[in-house]
């Protein structure tokens, strides 16, 4: 990159580099008080020879805006709005500096890699902070930098004080306002190794969730809200790739483009694009009547994505009679993959969507010979816990009981002698008493397996098949299962350990404590069921309006009056 002359260079007239590098040297004038001595070019004769210094970044990246601090428990919160082109730019990160009085200085190691950042401090301090943009080289080293951003003010919160399921639900639903793709608005995968155009399918269908509870927390307007989900919509339906109506798993967030998720998964994935539909069906009923062209859009736009999915193209016809749904086609491998949808695990509202297709419907053989089979439940009593549903022996990975089942009321369906909600509060108990009888390390009162990432990368833990780790999501998007619990354990979780692995979204991805480790990362799909499931057993808001929805209600509908049968 061409660079202004150094400052101790003979002085050349401004014309002889043009209008940009007059605008160049007005906000490398701005960087002088981050540089003593680096002070504002001026005309006049050149400077007498200096020894050589070496050469300071400039300040040409695009300057940090609308940075903003939020009190929390102990902590304050800052949130910046992302710049122009950081998404196509892995090597922009940021700074953070913090004032308590004696002057700027740095309030963290090395870069932020977000535009978020969470800040430990005692109650009642009031704290000065900023932020810059800086681009690094291979070796981390600093290249290129921003001005700073204007100052603003925090001030952390006594615990006392703190209402901290308030505090995770929100913070978990910023990841879906501050952290989504500028393009596309669509969530992007995780935070910590993933590429930032990288966005999960699955994840946009919790976004239209968390939307819906941060307009009603009035966290956000409405007006911003329905911005958000028509930007979405339209995108998935005019630029991302689709196959017979479904979506895959990981979108490119500027192009739309497939990023395949492995060899033979580079199509359709109908577990991912089921979860995406619940969102949108449930937001177009969120909206209502709204008469306003952004809601009509709305509603437009996931018909037509809806009314898309070829359900039907996915069943498998076995030679002994099921028909249970496929979970993944490619347009080089076709159904090369061969997974079957069965249960129980985290799918059903694939099936129930399925069923209820007004355009490419599947019978009801594939819910009651695909969805439902052997191994589908047995009875056991583990640990005090009579348990019936599901295959695991002491108890399932909590996931099963969250993703389809942000807006579609478990409580709906039976088997054996209790409604899913019941088994539900089941697992979490069957989960409470492992936890309190294989891990005493984590001194009581902590809880909670699922999917998500340990120290040996990413797996599924649960009773019985566990290597000490602990993702918070798996207790609190069991919030309405287990509320006394859950809340025990968010405050035991934050007491021990928040300082540790609280970030700008909450909890990161997990910790294990017999390996001395805590993630440093976010996934989505892990952060995304945490603010509906709250405001669930809070004001029931998402089952209240998707069990409302004529679609939900009709797949429902064709399950009982099969299960009769």
């Amino acid at each position: 990159m061409n660079r202004i002359p150094p400052r101790h260079a003979p002085f050349t007239p401004a014309w002889r580099y043009g209008l940009a590098a007059l605008a160049v040297l007005a906000v490398l004038a701005g960087c002088s008080e981050r540089f003593p001595g680096m002070d504002a070019p001026t005309a006049g004769p050149a400077p007498a020879p200096a020894p050589a210094k070496p050469a300071l970044p400039a300040c040409l990246l695009p300057a940090v805006s609308a940075l903003e601090a939020h009190p929390g428990a102990e902590r304050v919160d800052l949130y910046w709005a992302e710049p122009d082109g950081w998404h196509n730019r892995e090597n922009w990160v940021f700074e953070v500096e913090a004032d308590e009085g004696a002057g700027f200085s740095k309030a963290h190691e090395g870069f932020i890699d977000v535009p978020a950042f969470c800040h430990f401090i005692e109650p009642g301090r009031g704290v000065n902070y900023r932020v810059r943009m800086v681009e690094v080289n291979a070796s981390t080293q600093v290249v290129e930098i921003s001005p700073w951003s204007e100052a603003v003010r925090g001030e952390s919160r006594r615990l006392e004080d703190s209402d901290l399921v308030e505090e995770v639900q929100r913070a978990s639903f910023r990841y879906f306002q501050n952290y989504r793709h500028p393009v596309s608005g669509l969530p992007r995968e995780g935070i910590g190794g993933w590429n930032r155009n990288m966005c999960s399918v699955a994840a946009a269908g919790m976004l239209f969730f968390n939307l819906a509870v941060g307009m009603e927390n009035d966290w956000i307007s409405r007006e911003e809200g329905l911005a958000h989900a028509r930007q979405t919509l339209e995108f998935l339906e005019e630029k991302a790739d689709r196959f017979h109506g479904m979506f895959p798993h990981w979108l490119h967030g500027e192009t739309g483009k497939v990023i395949p998720f492995g060899e033979k998964d580079d199509g359709a994935d109908v577990v991912e694009t089921a979860f995406l539909l619940s969102g949108a069906l449930f937001f177009r009923d969120y909206v209502g009547e709204d008469a306003s062209e952004t809601a009509s859009v709305i509603r437009d736009t996931a018909n037509r994505l809806w009314k898309a999915a070829e359900w039907d193209f996915f069943v498998k016809h076995r030679s002994d009679g099921r028909k249970p749904l496929l979970w993944h086609w490619s347009p080089r491998h076709g159904f090369g993959i061969d997974l079957e949808i069965v249960g129980f695990t985290e799918a059903q509202i694939a099936y129930i969507l399925a069923l209820a297709s007004p355009t490419h419907p599947v019978g009801p053989a594939s819910y009651f010979k695909g969805w439902i089979g052997p191994g589908y439940g047995h009875p056991r009593t583990r640990m005090g816990v009579e348990m019936e549903l599901g295959r695991e022996t002491d108890g399932p990975p909590m996931f099963y009981t969250h993703y389809s089942y942000l807006g579609m009321h478990p409580g709906v369906f039976r088997y054996g002698s209790k409604n899913y909600f019941e088994h539900f509060q089941s697992f979490c108990q069957a989960q409470i008493r492992w936890a309190e009888r294989h891990r005493p390390e984590l001194g009581g009162g902590i809880w909670g397996m699922t999917a998500g990432l340990h120290p040996d990368g990413y797996g599924v833990q649960h009773p019985g098949s566990d290597n000490g780790t602990i993702t918070p999501s798996a207790f609190l998007a069991s919030w309405p299962y287990a509320p006394d619990e859950a809340e025990t354990c968010l405050r035991n979780l934050y007491l021990r350990h928040a300082r540790a692995f609280w970030g700008p979204f909450g909890f990161r991805d997990g910790m294990n404590l017999t390996r001395d480790w805590y993630s440093t990362q976010y996934i989505a799909i892990s952060v995304g069921p945490v603010a509906p499931m709250i405001e669930n057993q809070k004001t029931g808001l998402c089952w209240k309006i998707f069990m409302r929805n004529p679609e939900l209600r009709k797949g429902i509908q064709i399950v009982r009056r099969g299960r009769k049968s």
